[in-house]
């Protein structure tokens, strides 16, 4: 044990990302940006990248209303713009530190990015507001193939993985959905596109409308996090082989109802360290009732 060292990442949100070579953090910080209604500019709000050294100063900075394409025409689609004119809600970043690569995604516009740190520049978008086709798992051409996702991760050469809540936003902050699963996605250059690759759909009553988490195991299985505290696991043939469910209150704050008063369950990490790959001897069989 070597002592501990406490920074200071100022106005992060979301998510943080360690870089362990420069040792620098990634984070998310809310911004402003401007969209033409009504016959007047309003103010609306975004979400840049910052990264901080090690005493807390901001070293680089990527600014959303310089690269993310027409924001503005989310003004279409009002069911996907929230009271607060949080036209973006960016949720999860990864960092491919080797490769230089910042994955972005973004809850409200139903779309991911793929940015060259270096530049800054935007290589490709999936999802609603992206440059690729994308195509379902029965290889039909789609407009979208995820909704208000979290927890986006590349867990191999192309491949990624994200909680797909399959929800819209509705007024005063309600996220209605009709089902949630755990997608994994795979990345063709040559053809540039997204295919669905696989995905396993939780029952009705687990439909999460806000977070939600994912993790590709070691051993191959997915975790996802769904609605009532429930962690489940699954194997690649869609099998249920383990599942907890969290039950009480992690905060309960009064100027926050509900949904925001979130129980324990639904603090799911994107990429816990996991201490172990093996499964516990006895596994109860998963009750999801």
């Amino acid at each position: 044990y070597m002592g501990e060292q406490r920074i200071h990442l100022r106005g992060a949100h979301h998510m943080i990302e360690y870089n362990p070579f420069h040792r620098t953090w990634l984070t998310l910080q809310q911004s402003r940006g401007r969209v033409f209604r009504g016959g007047m500019w309003q103010l609306v709000h975004l979400d840049d990248i910052w990264e901080f050294d090690m005493t807390g100063t901001p070293v680089w900075k990527w600014f959303a209303r310089a690269h993310l394409p027409a924001f503005t025409a989310l003004e279409r689609n009002r069911n996907n713009v929230n009271p607060n004119k949080d036209f973006v809600h960016a949720n999860t970043l990864h960092y491919d530190v080797a490769e230089g690569i910042i994955y972005y995604n973004s809850r409200h516009m139903d779309t991911f990015w793929k940015i060259d740190k270096a530049s800054g520049q935007i290589l490709w978008g999936a999802g609603r507001y992206g440059n690729l086709s994308l195509f379902n798992t029965r290889g039909r051409y789609v407009n979208q193939i995820f909704s208000h996702s979290h927890g986006l991760t590349r867990v191999g050469p192309d491949t990624f993985v994200t909680f797909d809540n399959d929800a819209v936003m509705g007024q005063q902050f309600i996220s209605h959905c009709t089902a949630s699963r755990v997608l994994e996605m795979q990345y063709d250059a040559v053809r540039e596109e997204m295919r669905e690759t696989w995905a396993w759909r939780a029952p009705r009553s687990l439909c999460r409308g806000v977070q939600g988490g994912v993790v590709r195991l070691p051993n191959g299985n997915t975790l996802g996090a769904f609605a009532g505290g429930w962690e489940v696991e699954v194997i690649p043939n869609g099998t249920i082989v383990w599942s907890l469910q969290v039950v009480g209150n992690l905060t309960r704050l009064p100027f926050l109802p509900p949904p925001h008063d979130f129980n324990i369950g639904a603090r799911f990490l994107y990429r816990p360290r996991l201490v172990a790959a093996a499964p516990p001897p006895a596994c109860p069989t998963p009750r999801l009732a």
